[in-house]
């Protein structure tokens, strides 16, 4: 089933779900005592072309020169922030913040949440790269969020 903002849940609302597919993979959270984002998505260039949408003028910047599979990999690390917060009507570039990082084929990402009445910083965005895909998983044990 799925709330209002189009999040997934169970129907006990005991766990915590998060879902995302491609055509050809697919992924899933599920935690109790977590809020859980996560993201698959395939690696192309529509990331690269879209960036001034998602991305805030400092990771534009640190980005200037990277890999189109790098801005795939920001774009999979947002949608998974936006995952765990369920709320629409966030702004990628403006409230969800990634820090510059030396890449690896799989690691983490520093991350922040700004929104009106609640920051939160120093979430860890899980990455790998695998099968031409980036897969990204967020977790938070905050309830500030209002999940």
């Amino acid at each position: 089933m799925k709330d209002q903002s189009g999040k997934p849940f169970d129907i006990t609302r005991k766990w915590n779900v998060s879902l995302s597919h491609t055509n050809v993979l697919a992924a899933a959270a599920v935690s109790k005592p977590f809020y859980v984002g996560v993201d698959i998505e395939k690696l192309d260039n529509r990331a690269a072309r879209i960036a001034s949408r998602f991305l805030s003028e400092n990771e534009l910047e640190y980005l200037q020169n990277q890999s189109p599979e790098t801005f795939t990999l920001f774009w999979s690390a947002k949608e998974s922030l936006y995952k765990l917060i369920g709320q629409s009507g966030i702004s990628f570039s403006r409230q969800l913040h990634i820090e510059p990082t030396s890449l690896k084929k799989e690691g983490y990402l520093i991350a922040s949440i700004n929104l009106k009445d609640t920051n939160i910083s120093g979430l860890k965005i899980y990455y790998r790269f695998l099968q031409n895909h980036v897969f990204t998983l967020v977790s938070s044990n905050t309830t500030l969020l209002n999940l």
